[in-house]
């Protein structure tokens, strides 16, 4: 078993003769990482996470090295409104405007819980439409308006 773990191309001769581990070393870490590629590509619920269905896959890419997957949620608005997204820290990955809206449409995101604050991002929804990647930290909320006679179809995706 040992020697198996040895072959495994993230551990280079370099490394066998620097860390010189013990076998038991060695036969743990392969068991840990044999159970980790076994569990691949399922969803695994993530302790502590601050909202419920947040999950993460972990697998093996065939080059054999592990990986995570975290997955986004997402908040669908379609009317001029003030939504609060995520009432804590998140993560905004992407706007996506749907439908654009008409007269002053517009859809302001806030790192906030409530439409004050800081300003992340404005789009204008009467002219553009389209996906907006931001990928940005949000460090107290994310809340979102949307403004328009008629509103803009707004997917906001986030974690």
């Amino acid at each position: 078993m040992a020697d198996v773990f040895m072959q495994m191309p993230i551990f280079s001769t370099h490394l066998k003769e620097s860390f010189n581990m013990t076998k038991l070393f060695r036969s743990a870490l392969l068991a840990a990482l044999l159970l980790a590629i076994s569990i691949g590509a399922k969803a695994v619920p993530i302790e502590g996470a601050a909202s419920a269905g947040s999950y993460v896959n972990i697998g093996a890419a065939s080059s054999g090295n592990l990986f995570t997957e975290h997955h986004f949620q997402y908040a669908h608005i379609t009317t001029s409104t003030t939504t609060v997204v995520k009432a804590s820290a998140g993560f905004v990955h992407l706007v996506a405007v749907n439908t654009k809206g008409t007269i002053a449409s517009t859809i302001t995101v806030y790192d906030n819980t409530s439409a004050a604050g800081q300003v992340v991002a404005v789009v204008d929804s009467l002219n553009l439409f389209g996906v907006f990647i931001y990928d940005i930290q949000m460090n107290t909320g994310i809340t979102v308006v949307t403004t328009g006679t008629v509103a803009p179809d707004v997917t906001v995706s986030y974690r």
